[in-house]
């Protein structure tokens, strides 16, 4: 029986002195519509599930059968610091009036040098929940804005799924000394 990749890069790591450290979640980028939307805090919502049909067949008591019938994904829900800019602002009032415009993104998980090394994209989006920063005299803390949006579906790109394993020392240097390249 082989043993699963991580069991294997575990060991190996272990034993050639390399760390495999996991992804910080503080360290992301959003892009709307190609373009760099800088300054988010938090992102929520990024999930999926399978929803499931049961059926009792007659007869059989131990168990019920269960069968894939559609994915759900959750809204997505952008968290950032409030600026002069009113970017999220303008789009949600064009939703507000009647105006949709669904708009594709990307989130990308960056690594310790801040690139890409995982990305999750979403299509077809656009707002239906602005909500505006709380006020309180008391508080130092920055006024945020977040934005809901419903999209019709998350996927990560199949480059986005090999990267992370190109960028690792170890597959980095077995590429570099075979010459050849995973992409």
């Amino acid at each position: 029986m082989p043993l699963p990749l991580n069991a294997l890069m575990t060991a190996g790591g272990g034993l050639s002195g390399v760390r495999f450290d996991p992804f910080m979640s503080y360290n992301f980028l959003i892009e709307i519509d190609m373009l760099i939307t800088g300054g988010f805090t938090q992102v929520q919502g990024l999930d999926s599930q399978i929803e499931l049909e049961e059926y009792q067949e007659g007869g059989t008591y131990g168990y019920t059968h269960k069968f894939p019938k559609r994915v759900n994904s959750s809204n997505l829900i952008l968290t950032k610091g409030l600026t002069v800019f009113p970017t999220l602002w303008n789009w949600y009032e064009d939703a507000m009036k009647g105006k949709i415009k669904r708009k594709n993104g990307t989130i990308m998980l960056l690594d310790h040098q801040r690139l890409p090394i995982m990305w999750w994209n979403f299509t077809n989006a656009f707002p239906v929940k602005w909500s505006g920063p709380q006020f309180d005299s008391s508080s130092d803390e920055v006024a945020v804005e977040s934005i809901e949006l419903v999209h019709q579906g998350i996927s990560r790109p199949l480059f986005s799924k090999v990267l992370p394993l190109y960028k690792l020392p170890v597959v980095s240097k077995a590429v570099a000394q075979e010459g050849d390249s995973l992409f």
